[in-house]
């Protein structure tokens, strides 16, 4: 019988004592011996974005807008000038980066608003493409003539918060909400070149438009190493903090904020709250359950949720019928939750990572890149899970019959999020519930007929938990077409500590508080 031990809920209070800055985090390394190239331009703002306190604006607004050059591939930030205990410094509004690594600390260590963006930079041109269209380019003209020192932009500041999972209720965790600044020193001082002589195309997206961007004002070439060496602040009040911290989450179900409302917070709360639930319809839902028929299969559900000590597992791969972008595969394995059946979602591999963020940063999903299938065909269905061109699963079977009418099927979902805004280095981490509802019409599948494997890893390939399952027996196989998914607010079952091993795989082996080396993420 499936068992474990209840764990009180411990207080979720302190922030993080030991990250980097944002250079740091998104280009790589923390060496001074390392200088990289940029360049900044500086624009006047009619229609700033609104900042929390304990920052305020200027007299005078201003946006950045700033590419730089770094050993994980060049980035692109836009910023709002802010002054903090009187001395200016950045608010991040979004940073592009091309790196998954980088985007990940950025991310989930520092939880900065970055974004997939394809960045070129050279000497004398740099430009931003997201979803393969250019949306910012500055090229600066050869000769173009140096004209003085240039304003230095002072720190950048970051917030550091958890979102509650229950996302009807309280926003934000009270007491996970604070201010930190990230630094970064100039290794030379910015040169300021004739602005004239740079020619724009396109405004971030509508970004610039969206605050009154005019100019550029000024435009300077920059040289920088990183520098890790972030500083706490002060706590933040969490309802002023609510539009910020969605900020992460634009475009994201939910919340659905338009970006024209950044950052409104009326809106920002009525657009999260108003979501009772997430809905996924017109899908096709197969799964399998299997166990595995050998002792390879590696402990993959963390305490205190207790796992099956047959090894059970189930394999969920879904397609939407209408919309592609809904393709996903979920790896979930038997375990007790709180002295109830619940099944621990250790792997999840999605055809789009549009909007997955929320998903992966609030709710704990093991969100990655990958491909599923899940087909029907005559009296046949087919599931197939991939990634990187390599196959890591497939099933197939026969059903017949006719289904009686509509089936409704539900899970408890248990999830493994870490706690970012504990000092612990590295973070401990909350095991969370989540209840799924499905809906759809049955096909009565013929179990004798269902064969299911995991594939070995592909020499060359990189591994995956997947390929360490090893052959297993399926023992039960369900599909439902037609059908409909109801995922409700999830809710802190318990801490855990020691999630580094359950949480790497996720990150393709690249934790994003641990170090890398000379060339990657450095940690202070």
């Amino acid at each position: 019988m499936l068992h474990n031990i209840p764990v009180p809920v411990l207080a979720r209070r302190q922030f993080l004592a030991g990250c980097v800055s944002l250079p740091a985090c998104l280009p790589g390394a923390a060496d001074r011996s390392q200088t990289f190239r940029g360049l900044r331009l500086e624009y006047g703002a009619s229609a700033p974005p609104a900042v929390p306190p304990p920052l305020s604006l200027p007299e005078q607004s201003g946006l950045v807008v700033e590419f730089r050059d770094a050993p994980e591939g060049p980035l692109c930030a836009l910023g709002v000038r802010a002054m903090l205990h009187r001395k200016p410094c950045l608010l991040p509004i979004a940073v592009w980066t091309a790196s998954d690594r980088a985007r990940r600390r950025a991310r989930e260590a520092l939880h900065l608003p970055a974004y997939r963006g394809k960045v070129t930079g050279s000497e004398g041109h740099w430009s931003l493409a997201v979803d393969d269209r250019t949306v910012f380019s500055a090229t600066v003209a050869s000769g173009a003539s140096r004209v003085g020192p240039a304003t230095q932009t002072g720190p950048w500041a970051t917030f550091r918060h958890q979102i509650s999972p229950d996302w009807t209720a309280d926003r934000l965790i009270p007491g996970d909400a604070g201010l930190w600044s990230l630094t970064a020193e100039d290794a030379e001082p910015p040169v300021a070149i004739d602005a004239d002589s740079v020619r724009i195309g396109g405004t971030l997206d509508g970004w610039l438009d969206r605050f009154g961007a005019a100019g550029p004002a000024s435009v300077a070439q920059i040289t920088l190493f990183p520098q890790a060496s972030p500083r706490f602040s002060r706590d933040v009040e969490a309802p002023a903090l609510e539009p910020i911290a969605l900020r992460n989450y634009l475009g994201a179900p939910p919340p659905e904020v338009a970006a024209a409302d950044f950052p409104s917070p009326a809106r920002a709360r009525a657009a999260l709250g108003a979501q009772r639930e997430l809905v996924r319809p017109d899908i096709l839902i197969a799964y399998v359950d299997c166990v595995p028929t050998s002792d390879s299969a590696p402990a993959l559900v963390p305490p205190p949720c207790t796992a099956d000590p047959s090894g059970a597992v189930r394999v969920m791969a879904i397609r939407g019928l209408r919309d592609p972008s809904l393709d996903e595969a979920w790896l979930f394995a038997r375990c007790a939750a709180e002295e109830r059946v619940a099944w621990y979602a250790v792997s999840h591999l999605a055809q789009s990572l549009r909007g997955a963020e929320f998903g992966r940063e609030v709710l704990g999903y093991p969100t990655k890149a990958g491909t599923a299938h899940a087909m029907l065909g005559g009296n046949r269905f087919l599931c197939s899970v991939g990634r990187a061109e390599a196959t890591l699963f497939e099933a197939h079977g026969t059903y017949g019959g006719f289904s009686t009418g509509t089936s409704i099927d539900e899970m408890t979902v248990a999830t493994l999020r870490p706690n970012t805004a504990a000092p612990e280095s590295p973070p401990r981490g909350e095991i969370l519930l989540q209840m799924w509802y499905f809906q759809g019409l049955r096909r009565p599948v013929s179990l004798r007929s269902v064969a299911a494997s995991f594939s070995p890893p592909t020499r060359g390939a990189a591994s995956e938990i997947w390929n360490a399952l090893g052959p297993v027996r399926p023992y039960y196989a369900s599909i439902l077409d037609g059908g409909v998914m109801q995922r409700l607010p999830a809710r802190v079952l318990a801490e855990a500590g020691g999630i580094d091993e359950y949480y790497r795989d996720r990150c393709d082996g690249t934790l994003p508080w641990e170090e890398t080396g000379a060339a990657g993420l450095s940690s202070a």
